[in-house]
């Protein structure tokens, strides 16, 4: 079950996003508001952990002191200076995956980007968010392949 489920995983691929055809050389993809926001996304060093294809280096970081109360991959490794590292998340549809942060205590997207601290100036944050949005791949989440179904094993859901 487990080889199945795992193989179904890996064929849900969302790629066909405004900033996926934005970088195929669509220039309208992008609103010049997600465009300032991608420039933000970079400069204020976002891009140093949500990096590559799904916008996530794979490692373990620590944010803040606050998550170092939180066990975090400590509680596998038994390291204490382990403690509070989490491993970065794909942004990949971030805009309809909350709530955020590890442990689903951010309630809203710009919650869970202020917590990261960044030196960003508060009439940046919509262009941000916007770029974030952009993420998203709806006609992947729209695709009636993957909704839940209406029957299952003959009988109605």
């Amino acid at each position: 079950m487990a080889a199945a489920l795992a193989a179904f995983e890996r064929t849900l691929i969302a790629l066909d996003s405004p900033y996926d055809r934005f970088r195929a050389g669509d220039g309208a993809a992008l609103s010049d508001d997600a465009r300032q926001g991608a420039s933000l996304f970079v400069s204020h060093g976002c891009a140093a952990c949500h990096a590559g294809r799904d916008l996530t280096d794979e490692r373990y970081h620590q944010l803040g002191p606050a998550e170092a109360r939180d066990p975090g991959l400590s509680e596998k490794t038994g390291n204490a200076k382990d403690a509070g590292r989490f491993r970065t998340p794909p942004l990949r549809n971030v805009a309809v995956t909350g709530p955020w942060w590890h442990d689903g205590s951010a309630r809203t997207l710009e919650e869970a980007v202020r917590r990261h601290r960044l030196a960003l100036p508060e009439m940046a944050m919509p262009s941000l968010l916007a770029f974030l949005d952009s993420l998203t791949d709806r006609a992947f989440l729209t695709d009636p392949r993957f909704a839940m179904p209406d029957r299952a094993c003959g009988k109605r859901l």
